[in-house]
């Protein structure tokens, strides 16, 4: 993210510092002034691959810097947000005089902001708007199929959501069957060529499946979310006959994180009650497998801290 240095006094009472170009298409303009007022703060024009952005609104800033050295002060922030795939020229006019205060040419691809609600809007959010959950997701990571690439026989997904890792299995050949909690999401969302393949219940155990009565039971991120899981891990081995391959989110990405003062958004869905290491992992599956193999899975880079985003775990010789 270019930090551009400006270093202009702006106006007669203040000083235009620095502009900040975020990845998203957020300019931040940064200053100080000895006399703030909106009339100055609209006198600043940005310019945008030569088009005018109008500003997205304004905040005021902590400045010790200006008040240590006796020029006093208040420091502002101008917000610009533009949605130009690709940023190549900034210019920055002073109204009053129509100075130009920086000009800079640039090559930035910009992106949508994720999430941009959460800058704009002027209602309260609560903590369900903030960490809560969407429909079942759509996706199958590269991975997980990976880990599944073997699999043959009868499978079952337990919790399966839409049906996206049923329908992927059953292209590849393998007779897959999904089980699903019965809910107006999963209605809506359901997949229509697997319909006949998922079984929809009402989430109490014993599931409805005899004992061994399918070759392998998947679990992919699902246990997070049922409050007895160690039921539901008893009901998985009680079916499976063979393996259990199972994901979960990694908890170790927390302390990994930290100082960086980031968490996984996964991690931070409301409707998640368990949280797993390795170990607590590990020892969990050990009562209900004799073999338990653990891998971790999705790694991923921040500030360069390594991490992964989740646990997987295969499981055989079902006790």
């Amino acid at each position: 993210m270019p930090l551009l240095p400006v270093d202009k006094p702006w106006l007669d009472h203040g000083y235009i510092d620095a502009i900040r170009v975020e990845p998203c298409g957020l300019i931040c303009v940064i200053g100080w002034s000895r006399r703030l007022d909106r009339e100055s703060l609209a006198g600043l024009s940005l310019y945008v691959n030569e088009e005018l952005c109008p500003a997205a609104g304004h905040f005021l800033i902590s400045r010790p810097d200006v008040a240590a050295d006796g020029r006093g002060g208040t420091g502002f922030c101008m917000e610009y947000q533009t949605a130009v795939p690709r940023l190549k020229s900034l210019r920055l006019i002073c109204a009053a005089n129509e100075k130009a205060l920086h000009k800079a040419s640039l090559d930035i691809p910009c992106y949508v902001a994720d999430y941009a609600v959460l800058r704009e809007t002027a209602s309260v959010y609560h903590r369900d708007q903030i960490y809560g959950y969407g429909p079942p997701s759509p996706a199958v990571t590269g991975e997980a199929l990976f880990l599944l690439r073997d699999l043959a026989g009868r499978v079952l997904d337990f919790g399966c959501g839409m049906g996206a890792l049923v329908s992927k299995l059953r292209e590849r050949g393998v007779d897959a069957h999904g089980l699903e909690l019965d809910r107006p999401e999963i209605h809506r969302h359901l997949l229509a060529p697997v319909k006949p393949f998922v079984t929809l219940y009402d989430g109490r155990f014993p599931a409805p499946y005899a004992d061994r009565s399918y070759d392998h039971v998947v679990c992919c991120e699902v246990l997070e979310h049922i409050p007895d899981y160690e039921a539901a891990l008893a009901e998985m081995a009680r079916i499976t006959r063979q393996t259990l391959l199972l994901t979960v989110p990694d908890i170790a990405a927390i302390p990994a994180l930290h100082r960086h003062g980031v968490v996984p958004w996964h991690l931070l869905e409301s409707t998640h009650v368990n949280f797993f290491t390795q170990k607590s992992l590990e020892s969990l599956l050990a009562r209900y497998f004799r073999s338990v193999q653990i891998l971790k899975i999705h790694p991923a880079e921040i500030n360069g801290t390594l991490y992964w985003n989740n646990l997987a775990a295969i499981c055989s010789e079902a006790q």
